[in-house]
């Protein structure tokens, strides 16, 4: 008889979360989404509750206000972003260069049956995969 105890909690966990993520990925998205809607609408309220109280302010100043204190700080991710996008491109150019040099010389390494096999299991593939897109 198998016993749940507290250490099988986590693996139970990320075993579900697994099984969330691959059958209901729109589900995911959609919750992920409503979440930081939410988080966005609360940190709203809670930055006109602030403005209000402090500054003594009426409805217009108050959302003026949080208009460019959240215009700011939005600022800032794009700023880290356009920081580490040239690092990641290059990351990426270069994998993709390794994993092009490599698909070229392992198919250069096979015999004319085995690039026939190779194109003929791949083609049916992506002709039944065609089905799902539908």
């Amino acid at each position: 008889m198998i016993t749940l105890t507290y250490k099988h909690i986590p693996k139970l966990i990320i075993l579900i979360s697994l099984i969330v993520i691959f059958t209901m990925p729109d589900l995911l998205v959609g919750f992920l989404l409503g979440a930081s809607h939410f988080l966005f609408e609360w940190l709203e309220t809670l930055l006109d509750n602030i403005v209000e109280h402090v500054f003594e302010t009426e409805l217009h100043e108050t959302q003026t206000i949080v208009f460019y204190i959240l215009s700011a700080l939005s600022l800032v991710p794009i700023y880290f972003l356009w920081r580490i996008l040239p690092k990641l491109f290059h990351l990426l150019h270069s994998t993709w260069l390794d994993y092009k040099s490599l698909t070229i010389v392992y198919w250069q390494s096979l015999s004319l049956k085995e690039k026939i096999k190779i194109s003929v299991i791949s083609i049916i593939g992506l002709y039944l995969a065609s089905f799902l897109v539908m």
